[in-house]
């Protein structure tokens, strides 16, 4: 009997072995060259028996066939078949993506995304879900919503109207997958109802399929659907359960952890997050630190998400030289998302900033802030506020409030983010009296009036209760306010 590899090579069109003997040129091992050349050379000579293995033992390695190294020939077919076989694959593709002009459509969006040609991206996302939906391809214009998720969750800046538009991608997206099940389970009764007829012709009946009936799914569950179905309501919900819920979906994908690798990673990583949110951040850590050791096992990439939650954890146990040399050692993944990339160069700074370093801090803010978004400009224009303060220079932290704050008042109708300005707000009071205050009871007065308005401001606006500007100040009065009452 031929070997597969004989029976692939047989099997291709005179265009694919063309291409099949470029590919083959390319190849690394001068043993797939030859045993490729020896194969084709047998073939060409219109015979229909296989090629005597010992003659292509002979020709491979020089020597005579042996039983005890059949093991070689063998090996050597096996990767000549694995080429052949990866090219079949590549056609496939190709031939789909000719005969279906919306999966076309998908792979370009796909290749546009992830070399991060994102106004490419943006100029030919809206032409292509359209005409899928109007070719009623409701797979392909899933998919294709699903790059557009992709898109606004890790590659544009998150403001109130990106999430909008993200959870309507996903709302239109139900619907496709409805339209999708529906034209599926449609198809299934049919090719049913076909066996059927054919059967009842051949004398054998079967209970007639009910077309158009929709029997409910509600009840099918697998350890990955459990999965999800968990991440969902430890997303919604809070406290402990929040915990519970996220615990629930790392030990269901536990699981199947084999067949589903990354997604065990997102289980582990769930985990930790949630007890960071919950402010259990030793926990967190052990989490985190369990779901790095499962990537390294596993040969998995790191999530940059993941990893900035991990740096974030480290931050709240002040483990400040820890971050600084997990962004130094992992730089190449941190770049590859532009929006966990701008949450890394804060981090870097702010870990200067906690470790009472000024220079340090300076050097770490990235060149040409004013030509980020607002929120990552604002974010960086606080260092310039903590800088001086920390080089024991009250005068130009005060002056620099003060341009931060007409910076809000010139830009405020166009803002974004308007809150801020009551930050800068209690950073120059906060400085102001530091250096007004002739005593100690003076100080302590206006330190603790301070931290009533800035506590105010947490309550009025819990999604700043993190920043770390605001924590940096939160601790700075702190520390005051203790040294005052000595």
């Amino acid at each position: 009997m031929a070997s597969r590899a004989e029976r692939l090579l047989a099997s291709l069109s005179a265009a694919e072995l063309r291409q099949l003997e470029d590919a083959i040129a390319q190849a690394k091992r001068p043993a797939t060259k030859t045993l490729h050349a020896l194969l084709r050379q047998h073939q060409q000579q219109s015979t229909e028996e296989p090629a005597n293995k010992e003659w292509l033992f002979q020709q491979l390695f020089h020597r005579d066939w042996s039983r005890k190294e059949d093991y070689l020939l063998r090996n050597e077919l096996r990767l000549l078949s694995e080429k052949i076989q990866g090219m079949m694959v590549q056609w496939e593709q190709e031939r789909e993506a000719r005969q279906t002009p919306s999966l076309r459509d998908q792979f370009l969006l796909r290749a546009l995304l992830h070399r991060r040609l994102l106004a490419e991206f943006e100029e030919e996302l809206p032409g292509a879900y359209a005409a899928a939906i109007e070719r009623l391809d409701y797979t392909n214009a899933r998919a294709i919503n699903n790059l557009r998720y992709e898109y606004l969750m890790l590659y544009c800046e998150i403001t109130p109207e990106r999430m909008e538009q993200a959870h309507h991608t996903m709302a239109e997206n139900l619907a496709n997958l409805k339209h999708t099940y529906r034209s599926e389970v449609a198809i299934n009764q049919h090719n049913r109802v076909v066996c059927e007829q054919t059967l009842g012709a051949m004398g054998k009946h079967l209970p007639p399929t009910t077309v158009g009936a929709d029997a409910d799914v509600a009840g099918i569950s697998t350890p990955f659907i459990a999965f999800y179905e968990h991440a969902s309501h430890a997303h919604q919900a809070s406290g402990e359960a929040r915990v519970e819920f996220a615990r629930q979906a790392a030990n269901q994908i536990a699981t199947v952890a084999q067949h589903f690798p990354d997604h065990t990673v997102w289980g582990f990583t769930i985990l930790a997050s949630s007890l960071l949110a919950e402010r259990r951040y030793s926990e967190a850590k052990k989490a985190f630190e369990s779901a790095l050791e499962f990537i390294q096992t596993h040969r998995r990439p790191i999530p940059p998400d993941m990893l900035f939650n991990y740096a974030s954890t480290l931050m709240k146990l002040r483990e400040f030289a820890a971050v600084l040399g997990l962004i130094e050692k992992h730089q190449a993944i941190i770049r590859e998302r532009p929006k966990v990339h701008f949450r890394f160069e804060s981090l870097r700074c702010f870990c200067h900033i906690f470790l009472r370093q000024p220079d340090e801090a300076l050097q770490a803010i990235p060149p040409a802030i004013t030509q980020r978004p607002e929120s990552e400009y604002q974010y960086f224009r606080f260092l310039y506020l903590i800088i001086p303060y920390l080089r024991d220079d009250l005068e130009s932290a005060i002056r620099e409030a003060r341009n931060f704050n007409d910076y809000f008042t010139r830009h405020k109708d166009a803002l974004l983010h308007p809150k801020e300005k009551e930050v800068v707000a209690l950073f120059r009071a906060f400085f102001v009296a530091l250096a007004d205050s002739t005593d100690r009871q003076s100080l302590k007065i206006e330190l603790e009036a301070v931290t009533q308005q800035l506590q105010l401001f947490t309550e009025r606006s819990p999604e700043y209760r993190d920043y770390l500007y605001l924590l940096w100040l939160q601790e700075e009065i702190a520390g005051k306010l203790t040294a005052s009452m000595r």
